[in-house]
């Protein structure tokens, strides 16, 4: 049997199983049981991830190009949007890394199928909220073929 302690996250709730040793025996079988809650525990103790992230690259014009991230977002949940005040929640964001051969142009344009703005009762801020799908995209000149590469956070 293989139990990865390196998956068993102490910071979830698992359930802790009190075992009365009884003779050489039970407390083999114990031992068992009890390796036998931790492997399967940690099994359960999987991070919920209710954003589906797909990208692409669409030519615009000649050497204009975009770049469009797309979030499929489970129900219940949500994400936040890019342009929020600072004092809130983590915004989404996308960072590219620096390429002499790419010129972002503009700001990163956002939207969604279900889009809402409202005053936030936690962080007393207004935040645009995207449920459903949202959607990124950030227009770049290509001054030769090239990788673009970068990184994103979201809440």
């Amino acid at each position: 049997m293989n139990c990865n302690n390196s998956v068993f996250d102490t910071s979830e709730k698992h359930i802790i199983l009190i075992l009365v040793y009884i003779g050489s025996n039970m407390k083999k079988i114990s031992s068992f049981l009890l390796l036998l809650l931790i492997c399967s525990s940690s099994s359960f103790a999987q991070l919920i991830n209710p954003l589906h992230w797909t990208w692409k690259v669409e030519s615009v014009k000649n050497d204009e190009y975009k770049v469009v991230f797309t979030a499929v977002i489970d129900k219940p949940y949500h994400t936040y949007g890019m342009y929020i005040p600072d004092g809130g929640p983590v915004r989404t964001s996308f960072s590219f890394e620096k390429n002499p051969d790419i010129e972002l142009i503009g700001k990163m344009i956002e939207s969604g199928t279900k889009v809402t703005e409202k005053m936030d009762d936690v962080f007393n801020i207004k935040l645009k909220i995207f449920e459903e799908k949202a959607f990124f995209e950030q227009h770049f000149k290509l001054k030769k073929q090239t990788i673009i590469k970068g990184s994103f956070e979201y809440m």
